[in-house]
């Protein structure tokens, strides 16, 4: 009876107001971290730390990356985020900057020559974030990664040691000691034999949401709750669908595309790279110095990921100016621009730099992107005096509409000046790709299956294919 339901009553309720207080309790501790958030300051020099990547755990060929100096300061101060705003912040701004930053490859016991050749100015890492925030929320984290100059040489034993490195270094299996492994294999039959249980329970749980909408306490009950929930389902499939079509459309800009999905920037990092110029190499047998290959060149490159609280990703690049030249030796210098800018051609210098054998590079082998008095004008340019920019890219990548992730992606090329010569591309392809069928500059053998008949009558008992030799 009534009575003796009361005590289970009595009991349930202080079982709910206790769970009650536990949740109040639990979301007070981040509001209270949150006002009063852990300020550490920091200043670290770190004098020449070397990193190691071996090929594996058995080998001596390896990667050796020396970071010379590192320098490591931040500072904590309150501002207002912009002039028209009230929100006041507590910002830390973290400074790192590497400095005589050098890498080689050791290879059978040798150890080959810095493959960084110059880096003036090192690599400049700034991190900004907010600490506190009054009012709420708090602004994204930005990272900028900047590298004035950047100029390295490469072999193509260098280039195939340092691929090897990457995929084997990091993708071999953990050699674990016998009492590791043993807890290793317990942790794996623990969580797999914990997998079926919680997939019975939000099996239940599934069952039991969708256990109402097929009960009909009156006639035609059951009959209006299923549609209902189908005219439901298909609008939120038609708002998918706008969303998704927005996605592609590149025209809305990331600020705009976000303010469509509710969603917001939390991390915000960009790398940029003044100058950048790299060398390629052969090998030769017998002791004989490297042949020159190639060089590219490329100047103000501009990459930026934005990552959101959706866990969606917005990435932007842009390269306005790049170079790259035929350095074989044989090659007359003014027949070595293979791929450049609309207006490198015009305003690059070549009796000034690049040789036959690459000894030395320009000195200014891309063009500046905004011309000074003295550069003439030309009618390629843009409007406003701008050098149209070679490349620019933008990709999508949202996570958060519907169970199907959406991506997008455009390139925009303009204007380059490309020569093709086969033997060229083919010496790079095999820089690039070693395949079977290249050795250096001359292919290797094979069977062409090709019958020479010589003087003597045949007789044909099937089709006959003439070749002109």
């Amino acid at each position: 009876g009534p009575a003796a339901q009361a005590p289970q009553l009595a009991a349930a309720a202080a079982t709910a107001a206790a769970a009650a207080a536990d949740a109040a309790r639990a979301a007070s501790q981040p509001a209270a971290a949150a006002a009063k958030p852990m300020v550490l300051l920091l200043d670290v020099d770190l004098d020449a730390p070397v990193l190691l990547l071996p090929l594996d755990s058995s080998s001596d060929d390896r990667l050796e990356v020396d970071l010379g100096t590192l320098q490591l300061s931040n500072c904590i101060k309150w501002e207002m985020r912009t002039a028209q705003d009230s929100q006041k912040l507590l910002v830390d701004e973290l400074q790192i900057t590497l400095q005589k930053v050098s890498g080689c490859v050791v290879e059978g016991g040798a150890r080959g020559h810095n493959v960084i050749r110059d880096m003036a100015g090192g690599v400049q890492v700034a991190v900004r974030r907010s600490l506190l925030a009054e009012p709420l929320p708090l602004p994204p984290v930005t990272t900028a990664v900047t590298v004035p100059k950047l100029r390295a040489s490469l072999l193509d034993s260098e280039y195939a040691l340092i691929l090897a490195v990457l995929a084997d270094n990091f993708g071999e299996a953990a050699d674990l000691p016998p009492e590791i492994a043993w807890l290793h294999q317990q942790l794996l039959a623990d969580s797999m034999a914990a997998a079926p249980s919680a997939a019975s329970s939000a099996a239940v749980v599934k069952a039991a949401a969708a256990a109402p909408a097929g009960v009909s306490s009156e006639g035609g009950g059951s009959s209006s709750t299923s549609g209902a929930a189908a005219a439901g389902g298909q609008g939120v499939e038609s708002d998918a669908a706008v969303k998704r079509q927005v996605v592609s459309d590149f025209s809305c800009t990331a600020s705009s595309l976000l303010g469509l999905l509710c969603d917001s920037t939390t991390v915000k990092t960009t790398v940029s790279i003044g100058q950048a110029q790299l060398m390629l190499y052969s090998r030769q047998p017998q002791g004989l110095p490297p042949s020159p290959l190639g060089s590219a060149e490329f100047s103000n490159l501009w990459v930026a990921v934005q990552l959101t609280q959706a866990g969606n990703m917005l990435l932007s690049l842009s390269l306005p100016s790049v170079c790259a030249r035929d350095l074989r030796p044989g090659v007359p210098k003014e027949a070595s621009l293979v791929l450049s800018t609309a207006e490198i051609g015009a305003t690059a210098n070549l009796g000034t730099g690049l040789a036959g054998t690459g000894a030395s590079p320009l000195p200014e082998a891309c063009p500046r992107q905004q011309p000074t008095s003295s550069t003439p004008s030309s009618a390629s340019a843009s409007p406003s005096g701008l050098l149209p920019s070679l490349l620019t890219l933008e990709y999508r990548a949202v996570n958060s509409i519907g169970p199907q992730p959406a991506a997008a992606m455009q390139v925009r090329l303009q204007r380059p000046t490309l020569v093709l010569d086969a033997g060229f591309i083919m010496r790079l392809l095999h820089f690039v790709a070693p395949s079977a069928g290249l050795q250096g500059p001359m292919p290797r053998p094979y069977d062409t299956r090709e019958l020479h008949l010589g003087p003597q009558p045949h007789l044909a008992s099937d089709h006959l294919w003439l070749s002109p030799e």
